[in-house]
């Protein structure tokens, strides 16, 4: 029989050059990994055997009949080998861990072991096929047995993938339904074709459009460093953590790194970046190196265990300069070390990380830190705060509380101050102070204080407050929400759909807001005033302290800080700064309320000083809505 290997030479060459690519760039260590380049190789040296096969029977008197069986043998062989692999490295798609079932494994060898021990017996049985004594190559018998198994293989694949259709990723569906549509096709071609060897050529191109959608290096490459990027860092991640192998890892946070593009330019920041990739991949050669983002870059070891010393080391010997064409760039660092084995799983990794830098900037901590027991314990409260305060907002179920504010010259309430609270999955309370950071770093606190309004507007509805002397109801505000540009449209928009009158609301914020921008602040104020809202600045005396913004910014109300009168007993300097600001305050026309009063002996004090307003436990802890109501009817 004469064969055409025109398409077959074409498709070898394409495909050797798809394989030393392959083979060449920088991957991964993972199975499918290894199974793909295996898997190259082999269609590879599958086409070339098939070719010298072809080559010889065209000059079949100048060969061995023996080295003819040979040839073909292994063309066989390493035929049926490539589409046991290519089912391995399907199954592979469904197995994070990388580990075949035994059961798959011995549907995947058992074919392949059978037609094996039938091609190697083919001498001697002729089956398969067999050389005459002229050396001309012809069809056994049960040639066909040849395509039954490319058929079995290239079957067994779409029922395996429907099977584990959700496991598998949409690139992985589409590259596959492209190779087997090609395969069949050329498998029936084959068949009514024989002469005609096009088997390479769909095999070539349906592994062309898996390396392109599924198995491309450059995937995982990021490419201003050349280092592997986040989504290789997922993958990897995911892949140790499903096969129970712990890594150990150290983060690399360089603040300054985001404004070079700036200050410099792009390709000065390109070669500073590609720099700092030289000297990570030079430091560390036994590790994988990963770019996060911008700024942060990840050393991941198999081998070795990061501790407080190797972190220390890294940060000692991490450089403070970088020298690019004459400019000295300079570069500060900070670093985390963690144990894989302490992550719960990768998508809590990317959080934990940012909430350990955000915590050590914040609280000082040093510009390294290996992630402990005591700060997982933290960051999964913090994770469980977070749950509990998107349920919570999201079914609408944010508690809010009331604490009376007294009047000390006739003993009754003056006005109502309402507080958000929340619980946690056990009905244990929440400290305001963390769900508050907390909803304020997510972008959660416009929404909280809404809840909180909406909750004050039926509490209004329900009691005719000013018919019992009292005169609003104040709500705290956070500084992200006081200065949004909607903010006065959207607490107005509250009040409408509940018909409440300004005047019977008081809007409290902290002394960080006036910081933000006197003027912009003033105006914000004045506009609200105008509808009626009146003002007051809570905790006065834990800030800055500033009377700047007492006489510059329309404030009715100055609520002192607990922590000033919980020591006035104690501490002699803090006794001369409350006796000196309330005097202050008093001669600016401001009403003073202090809070904190929580014994008889801080009522008298505050007395002593002309105090009129004081709110404490002394008098009222916060209490629910309903309590309130009972507490006014009383």
């Amino acid at each position: 029989m004469n064969f055409i290997i025109d398409y077959e030479v074409c498709a070898c060459f394409f495909m050797v050059i798809i394989t030393i690519y392959f083979l060449t760039q920088k991957k991964l260590p993972t199975i499918d990994n290894t199974v793909f380049s295996l898997l190259l190789i082999l269609l590879s040296i599958n086409m070339i055997f098939d070719i010298i096969a072809v080559i010889m029977q065209n000059y079949k008197e100048s060969f061995s009949i023996a080295s003819h069986y040979i040839i073909n043998i292994s063309y066989y062989l390493t035929q049926a080998m490539s589409l046991a692999l290519f089912f391995a490295y399907m199954v592979l798609q469904t197995r994070p861990n990388g580990k075949i079932p035994s059961r798959l494994i011995i549907l995947m060898d058992l074919p392949l072991i059978l037609f094996a021990i039938f091609a190697l017996f083919t001498p001697l049985t002729k089956m398969l096929f067999y050389i005459d004594e002229s050396g001309t190559f012809l069809y056994g018998d049960y040639h066909f047995s040849n395509y039954i198994l490319g058929l079995f293989y290239i079957a067994l694949i779409p029922l395996f993938f429907i099977i584990n259709r959700k496991k598998i990723s949409r690139n992985v569906k589409l590259a596959f339904f492209a190779f087997f549509g090609l395969s069949l096709m050329s498998q029936i071609i084959q068949m009514l074709l024989p002469n005609y060897l096009i088997n390479s050529v769909t095999s070539t191109a349906g592994i062309l459009i898996f390396f392109l959608k599924v198995q491309s290096p450059r995937n995982h490459i990021d490419n201003r460093t050349e280092l592997f990027n986040s989504s290789a860092f997922q993958y990897f991640s995911n892949f140790c953590r499903y096969r129970n192998e712990e890594c150990s890892l150290m983060v690399f946070s360089l603040d300054s790194l985001g404004h070079i593009d700036q200050i410099y330019g792009v390709e000065e920041s390109r070669k500073v970046i590609s720099q700092m990739a030289s000297y990570f991949t030079e430091k560390y050669p036994n590790c994988l190196v990963f770019r996060y983002n911008i700024n942060k870059f990840i050393v991941l070891s198999k081998k070795s265990r990061f501790d407080d010393t190797s972190l220390y080391e890294a940060y000692l010997n991490f450089p403070k300069k970088w020298e690019i064409n004459g400019l000295s760039i300079s570069s500060s660092v900070s670093i985390i070390g963690l144990n894989s084995k302490d992550v719960k799983n990768i998508d809590s990794f990317f959080p934990l990380i940012d909430f350990t830098f955000s915590r050590m900037r914040e609280k000082s901590q040093g510009l390294y830190q290996f992630i402990d027991q005591k700060a997982l314990v933290n960051f999964n409260n913090f994770i469980d705060v977070t749950d509990a305060l998107v349920t919570a907002i999201e079914n609408k179920k944010i508690e809010v509380h009331y604490q009376p504010i007294f009047s000390i010259d006739n003993q009754k309430i003056f006005s109502i101050e309402a507080l958000a609270r929340l619980k946690d999955k056990d009905g244990i309370d929440i400290p305001p102070e963390i769900f508050i950071d907390i909803a304020e770093k997510n972008g959660l606190i416009t929404k909280l204080s809404e809840l909180v309004l909406e909750n004050v507007c039926l509490f209004l509805n329900k009691v005719d407050i000013q018919s019992l002397g009292i005169s609003r109801v104040s709500i705290n505000l956070s500084v992200i929400q006081f200065m949004q540009a909607n903010f006065c449209k959207s607490i107005l928009t509250i009040l409408e759909k509940y018909q409440i009158n300004p005047q019977l609301i008081g809007l409290e914020i902290i002394e960080s807001v006036a910081t933000s921008s006197v003027v912009d602040i003033k105006k914000m104020m004045n506009d609200l005033i105008k509808y009626g809202f009146c003002f007051y600045l809570d905790d006065y005396g834990k800030g800055y302290s500033n009377i700047e913004y007492i006489t510059n910014l329309p404030f009715e109300y100055i609520k002192i800080d607990k922590s000033l009168i919980a020591s006035y007993s104690t501490n002699s300097t803090m006794k001369l700064f409350l006796d000196g600001i309330i005097e202050i305050l008093k001669k600016t026309n401001r009403y003073v309320i202090v809070e904190g009063a929580e014994t008889k002996e801080h009522v008298e004090i505050l007395r002593s000083l002309g105090v009129k307003y004081i709110q404490g436990f002394y008098y009222q802890v916060p209490i629910s809505l309903d309590d309130m109501i009972d507490l006014l009817k009383k």
